[in-house]
């Protein structure tokens, strides 16, 4: 159940397997090897899938619990922990991202938001699947 002021975090990616999806390559400075994330208009928030965090030994921090509402208005998780991350994109451009740890499909460890997309506004070439600054 919400209360009344509580922050609710918004999961919007519901068919990951759908062909027109927006991802692009990443690289967390800590993980050795780059990977797939998805970008989600329809997510409130970062995102980071439970088992890359635990795999790469990623260092994270415990918050108060938050409900993950999803695309369909079900909460049916919450989020207890968050990892701050360096990262850079393949235009060389390095931020460091809050990134909220929950269960993904594991074709997607990453999900960056609608937050992020306002707050960086980056030039996104859809024909090639890239994004930079």
């Amino acid at each position: 159940m919400k209360l009344a002021g509580e922050p609710v975090l918004h999961l919007g990616a519901a068919v990951l397997s759908a062909c027109k999806l927006l991802h692009v390559l990443l690289h967390f400075l800590l993980v050795p090897s780059p990977f797939k994330e998805l970008v989600d208009l329809g997510s409130s928030n970062c995102f980071l899938d439970s088992s890359f965090v635990a795999n790469n030994k990623l260092p994270f921090r415990e918050i108060v619990p938050l409900p993950i509402t999803l695309i369909d208005s079900t909460v049916n998780a919450h989020v207890t922990c968050i990892v701050l991350l360096p990262i850079k994109f393949s235009c060389g451009y390095k931020c460091t991202l809050e990134f909220f740890i929950t269960k993904l499909e594991s074709t997607y460890p990453a999900v960056l938001s609608y937050s992020w997309l306002t707050h960086y506004n980056p030039t996104i070439n859809w024909a090639e699947d890239t994004i930079c600054y």
